[in-house]
This record gives C-alpha cells, sequence and structure tokens, in this order.
C-alpha cells in the first residue's frame, strides 16, 4: 500500500490577532488618544478664546457710538445720580446702559448668545457675597446687572430683567458706605478726586461737600487710547492695584490660553483688542511718583489703566 502524507488541516490565521498584536494595537490607539485629545481640548479654547475677542470687538464698537451719541463722553461703569451707595439707588451697569440706548442687543444671557458673557465664563456668581476675596474662580464668573442691594428691590425705569455681564470694565469706583468727606478736589477723607484716572468712572457719585458729584469721563483725557484698557474678562469693575492671580479681591478673570496662570483678553480704548498673561497685565503706578519701577513702567508700556500715565508714574 502506498504511503500517503498525512495531512494535518489548521484554520488560517488570516483576519485573528494574537494577544500580543491586540495590546500592541489598544497601546497605540491610547497613545494616539494622548496626542490628539489635548490638542482638540486645546482648539476648543483657542476657538472660545477668539470668540470672547469679537464679543469685545463689538462692545468697543457700541461704546464708541455711545461716545459719539454723547459729546466724547464714555459709558458709566454705572449711574449712582447724586448717591454714593448701593443701599441707595439701584446700579443699572455698563451694559444695560448699551442695551437700554439701543447700542447693543442681547435677548438673553446664555454662552454664545450675548456679547456680555464670555465662552469660558464660570457658571458662578462672582459678586456672591460682595468682594471676591482669596477665591480664585469667582473673577472667572459673572455679575448680575442692574446691581441691587436686597432681594425683591423694584427696579422701576432702570431695567427690565437682570442680565449677567462676565467683562469687568476699567472703572474708577469710588462707591462707599457713607458720603465723601471732603471737597471733589480730593482733599478731604475718604473723597476721591473728580478726575478720573481710568477709561470711566461711577458718574454720579457724590455729592461732595461743595455739593459735586462724578462725572462722566471724557475721551478727550485718553493721552494714550491705542494702550488705554476698557474692558476685559472678569466681573464688575475698580481694584486695579489687585489685578495679578494671588491677589485678594481680584476681579480679572484669567480664562484663556496663555503664560503659566492663563491669560484674559482686553478691548483697548481705540477699539481693537488684545490678550494679556497673567505675569504681564499692568500694575498700577502712583499718582505724582517718579519712582515706580522699571518693570512696572515696561508692563504698562503696552497696555494701562491709566487714562494718563505720565500722572501716575508709569510713563
Amino acid at each position: 500500500m502506498k504511503y500517503q502524507p498525512c495531512h494535518v488541516f489548521r484554520r488560517s490565521r488570516a483576519g485573528y490577532f494574537t494577544l500580543i498584536e491586540l495590546l500592541v494595537v489598544i497601546a497605540i490607539i491610547a497613545m494616539l488618544a494622548g496626542l490628539i485629545l489635548p490638542a482638540l481640548g486645546g482648539a476648543r479654547s483657542q476657538a472660545k478664546a477668539k470668540l470672547c475677542m469679537g464679543n469685545l470687538r463689538n462692545s468697543g464698537v457700541a461704546m464708541e457710538v455711545y461716545r459719539a451719541d454723547h459729546n466724547d463722553g464714555i459709558v458709566p461703569s454705572y449711574n449712582l445720580d447724586g448717591h454714593y451707595s448701593a443701599t441707595q439707588i439701584t446700579l443699572d451697569g455698563w451694559g444695560p446702559i448699551l442695551i437700554m440706548g439701543d447700542y447693543l442687543k442681547s435677548s438673553c444671557d446664555q454662552p454664545g448668545k450675548s456679547v456680555l458673557y464670555c465662552p469660558e465664563t464660570l457658571d458662578l456668581d462672582g459678586w456672591a457675597g460682595g468682594q471676591t476675596g482669596t477665591d480664585p474662580n469667582k473673577p472667572r464668573g459673572y455679575m448680575s446687572w442692574p446691581n441691587f442691594n436686597k432681594v425683591g428691590t423694584a427696579m422701576p425705569g432702570v431695567f427690565e430683567r437682570v442680565i449677567r455681564v462676565s467683562y469687568w470694565i476699567n472703572a474708577q469706583n469710588p462707591i462707599a458706605t457713607s458720603a465723601p468727606g471732603g471737597p471733589s478736589t480730593g482733599s478731604g477723607t475718604g473723597a476721591p478726586p473728580v478726575e478720573c484716572p481710568y477709561y470711566t468712572t461711577s458718574v454720579g457719585y457724590g455729592p461732595y461737600s461743595d455739593g459735586v458729584s462724578l462725572p462722566p469721563q471724557s475721551g478727550k483725557n485718553f493721552k494714550s487710547p491705542g494702550r488705554l484698557i476698557a474692558l476685559t474678562d472678569g466681573m464688575y469693575a475698580g481694584q486695579q492695584s489687585n489685578c495679578r492671580v494671588g491677589n485678594t479681591n481680584r476681579r480679572i478673570g484669567y480664562r484663556h490660553p496663555g503664560g503659566p496662570n492663563q491669560s484674559t483678553n482686553a478691548l483697548i480704548a481705540d477699539g481693537h483688542v488684545i490678550s494679556l498673561a497673567n505675569e504681564r497685565f499692568p500694575r498700577a503706578g502712583t499718582y505724582g511718583s517718579s519712582s515706580v519701577s522699571d518693570a512696572i513702567k515696561k508692563e504698562n508700556a503696552a497696555a494701562t489703566t491709566y487714562a494718563d500715565p505720565a500722572e501716575y508714574g508709569v510713563e
């Protein structure tokens, strides 16, 4: 009998993976996901930062039209109308002022649907309880305008609804718990001078002992409009001396990529928008000083909170 070789039938390996091959594929997928997902997250953050810049540009256009309609007067941070405290009068706020005057259109306060609301805003009332204190998240939240001292206080003739605003306005903010203690020249205790050092002011704060209340800021007082900050990410106004991460009662909100402590977008008085890392935000000078540090002068050379930087020794 002729010998016939024995045929061993084996299942083809085509279309199958060994355990080692599967583990290699899984490792590659995990590695690619680790590379791609952060990039996608970064792209999303950059896109939101661009939307925020668009919000600021649109607000800047509205503020310039307001200025043209008011004989070079700058929109107030809010109106006090001869008062000195929020316990005396509802604070309307610059956002509602622009909306009431038809300079801005804003039907709601939801992200992506209001130029007054940055898309990276935390869902947090940053002004709840008063100052921001040392909470790092409050400046990245919003403030409700109009702002009134007691819940349920009527707001006749002010604004028909409350909106959320998540941009800080560079304003003189002398709101107090008692009347100014001296004349409008600023020589009395607790009495800031009438001349506004910043982009705008709390119009009507007062009256001072000489019967004067704060007038609107005039664009004619801007010595360097190409670097004067008007708006930034954040909430409310004032506290220009506490502008960096780690400062108590900071109101600047660093929401966007850039630098170890992120960055804030800023509308400049001439209408252009820039990004400022926390480490580059201009710190305050001192009125009439000639000994401000070179580091602070350098910061204020790029962007400044002062209408006249030379008066505060930063130029």
